[in-house]
């Protein structure tokens, strides 16, 4: 065999059980670590926040969980105007004890995840009412938050399905997953404000810009709905946003025919519909320059981004399940 024929390879360095740091920014878990700071930064009413919760409980299946429990604690202590914050950091750590306690298998069941997440919480937080004065109304806030993490746990691991899948998505409804994981992140800037915008609003518009743009009325409408209602429970106004933002989904997904000028134009005057519905010029004014925002950033989007980004957040026409199966458990907790 001549000497240019000679198959070289590269000899890789004995780990002997060692964690190396490239190990620990490796495949999705960046994304997820960067989802768990935001994710738990939200807060309901200044004292509920199931959804950091959820998601550390829809990825604790992942080999490095340590790293999202980590990122999530930090995000539960940058969370604003909290008043069970300690509530929320001793459930993290409880569900992480149950993790070591309890047998893997049981940790691959969506119900066993949703169940034992709204436990954690509920129980965190009865027990930290007991030493408040309010305990009765302390408790039913418990009760609903850790009902509402069972909820939206059963929603991330869906979004979770899709991430550890390579971002194939099989159906519209782990476009919507999709939708409301960027919602929630998106509502992680909530305190922001400049001059009366919120970042997240400009965010959150320009998600339902382009599922318009890309999906049409179908997904658009119902990924504008699921925004509106994180949103809306963030800043203490789910109703109105909700309906707004379902509305401009549902409208400028009817009319993306015209393109991506049809598309904001529509949806401006959606909003503008919306507005006059609830006779609020306040209204008007605030989201129009959100709208205009969001989509003078859409506008400006090459089309060869938005293509790049549509197979991630769009149904793939042809997926296969069983493989799919496998890179969801590749890397898991055996």
């Amino acid at each position: 065999m001549k000497t240019d024929e000679i198959i070289t390879y590269t000899r890789k360095p004995k780990r002997d059980g060692k964690i190396f740091l490239s190990d620990l920014f490796s495949g999705n878990i960046p994304l997820i670590t960067i989802a768990a700071i935001m994710i738990s930064r939200i807060n309901v009413l200044g004292s509920m926040a199931p959804f950091g919760i959820a998601w550390y409980a829809a990825n604790i299946y992942v080999d490095k969980h340590y790293m999202i429990l980590s990122a999530s604690l930090i995000g539960t202590l940058l969370m604003t105007k909290n008043t069970g914050i300690t509530a929320h950091l001793t459930a993290f750590l409880l569900l992480f004890t149950l993790k070591k306690i309890i047998p893997n298998a049981n940790w691959k069941s969506p119900s066993f995840l949703a169940v034992v997440s709204a436990v954690c919480i509920g129980i965190s937080g009865i027990v930290f009412a007991l030493f408040s004065g309010t305990f009765y109304f302390s408790a039913i806030t418990s009760l609903t938050e850790a009902l509402a993490a069972g909820g939206i746990c059963l929603v991330f691991l869906k979004a979770s399905e899709v991430i550890h899948r390579e971002w194939k998505i099989v159906s519209d409804e782990e476009s919507v997953s999709i939708a409301i994981l960027a919602g929630c992140m998106v509502a992680g800037l909530q305190g922001l404000s400049f001059f009366d915008i919120k970042p997240a609003n400009i965010l959150s518009m320009y998600i339902i810009l382009f599922t318009a743009y890309k999906g049409g009325i179908g997904i658009s409408g119902s990924v504008g709905a699921a925004l509106g209602i994180i949103a809306g429970i963030s800043q203490g106004d789910a109703p109105a946003l909700t309906g707004v933002y379902g509305f401009m989904g549902l409208v400028s997904g009817l009319l993306n025919i015209f393109g991506k000028v049809g598309v904001v134009i529509s949806a401006a005057f959606a909003n503008s519909i919306f507005a006059g519905f609830y006779n609020s010029s306040t209204l008007v004014l605030v989201n129009f320059i959100e709208i205009a925002l969001a989509g003078l950033l859409f506008f400006f989007t090459p089309e060869k981004a938005l293509d790049y980004f549509e197979k991630y957040t769009m149904r793939s026409p042809v997926y296969d399940a069983a493989g799919g199966y496998v890179m969801r458990l590749k890397g898991s907790v055996g």
